[in-house]
């Protein structure tokens, strides 16, 4: 099976139906399919902050799905911790 990587700016997208990649990332999506997602707990915080200013609305959307992703079988969300932050810190550097 497949496995890809998600970062903040496909689940921005799939959130937000008024991003400029909203129909890319959910055709995508859909091709894509089955496939094993890999992604992280960083990347759910950016994408809380992205939509923390756009209302309830967004905010509740961003919420639902990360909730439905923490229970799906194929989404692996890798926790953050401080060898990861140290890690990803070296390798921005």
């Amino acid at each position: 099976m497949k496995t890809v990587f998600a970062d903040t700016g496909y689940w921005i997208a799939l959130v937000n139906p008024d991003d400029d990649l909203h129909s890319r990332a959910t055709q995508i999506t859909v091709q894509i399919m089955p496939v094993r997602i890999i992604t992280t707990e960083l990347i759910f915080a950016e994408l809380l902050n992205a939509f923390s200013r756009r209302g309830s609305q967004f905010r509740q959307a961003a919420v639902s799905l990360i909730d439905s992703l923490l229970k799906d079988s194929m989404i692996e969300v890798v926790p953050q911790t401080t060898q990861l932050f140290n890690e990803a810190l070296s390798l921005y550097g």
